[in-house]
């Protein structure tokens, strides 16, 4: 069995509309010190899939071609240079996540072989003196 980590975002050139509610929010909170927030989207995938099965996963399911970059494996390169924090958030095992069954019933579709799961998860990237 393999375990793979896939983290999709928004390339630089583009905005990113999750990033920028998110930014939204926290000026509400009277928050200043916030310049700008991206959102990574992780996947965590594990099952029998080869590295090429993988990388066709990410490439055909998990990123859109035209406006996202992913890495597999690796962080990816963050979509702005500059001082940030980074935050992971997961839902724990058991919550209901429809977006991992999608992915797991995607992965299976794509390239015949079933993940044995696929955990979904973001990483906010918040730029700004914090």
């Amino acid at each position: 069995m393999n375990n793979y980590r896939v983290e999709v975002a928004v390339r630089s050139e583009f905005p990113d509309p999750v990033g920028h509610a998110v930014l939204n929010s926290v000026a509400d909170l009277d928050i200043k010190s916030v310049d700008d927030v991206r959102v990574v989207d992780v996947f965590l995938v594990w099952g029998d899939l080869s590295a090429d099965d993988m990388q066709r996963v990410a490439s055909e399911l998990l990123a859109d071609p035209v406006i996202q970059s992913f890495s597999i494996d690796i962080p990816l390169d963050p979509p702005i240079q500059g001082a940030m924090k980074s935050v992971q958030v997961f839902k724990k095992p058991g919550v209901m996540d429809p977006v991992s069954a999608s992915a797991e019933k995607g992965v299976l579709d794509l390239t015949g072989v079933e993940a044995e799961g696929v955990r979904t998860g973001k990483k906010y990237l918040v730029y700004g003196d914090v």
